[in-house]
């Protein structure tokens, strides 16, 4: 596992979703700024290393449900 890769997934995703939280609401669906970009970050992750996506699912898990 690649800790470098790990960390810079969880950086990249949570910088995401905190500039989410900066922008009109007009400029997402109905399920709101977070949602909709957890949504995004899940399909950033299918197309990335293996624990570069970890680190942005672990956000989206903490985001969703908590700190589990």
């Amino acid at each position: 596992m690649s800790l470098i890769e790990l960390r810079e997934g969880q950086a990249f995703a949570a910088q995401m979703l905190e500039s989410a939280s900066h922008l009109p609401k007009c400029m997402f669906d109905d399920r709101g700024p977070v949602e909709t970009m957890a949504c995004n970050l899940e399909q950033v992750a299918l197309i990335r290393p293996p624990d570069y996506a970890k680190g942005i699912n672990q956000v989206i898990e903490v985001v969703r449900h908590g700190n589990c």
